[in-house]
């Protein structure tokens, strides 16, 4: 039962890669955040290099890092910890 509401054929999927974090202010990064979750997205991938991203109120946000010295300094903050061994991703 659908209520009258309007239903796809198919799921919406995709990326949007709108700039490295380092380029945009905190204010910019949380106004991005707003409009990708006004555009349907429910959740959002991060790969950290220095200082874990502030989170979005309405938006989960994954962190993750491969870089050691990030690993070595924030590694509480950090969602998942991605090995050296590159090989072992993918397991």
């Amino acid at each position: 039962m659908t209520y009258g509401l309007p239903t796809r054929e198919k799921p919406i999927s995709g990326s949007i890669t709108v700039a490295p974090a380092g380029v945009l202010s905190p204010s910019s990064r949380r106004k991005t955040a707003t409009c990708l979750g006004a555009i349907g997205v429910e959740i959002m991938l991060a790969h950290v290099a220095g200082h874990p991203l502030q989170a979005h109120r309405m938006i989960p946000l994954l962190q993750v890092s491969s870089d050691p010295e990030t690993i070595q300094k924030h590694a509480d903050d950090l969602d998942v910890l991605l090995e050296e061994n590159l090989s072992s991703w993918a397991e």
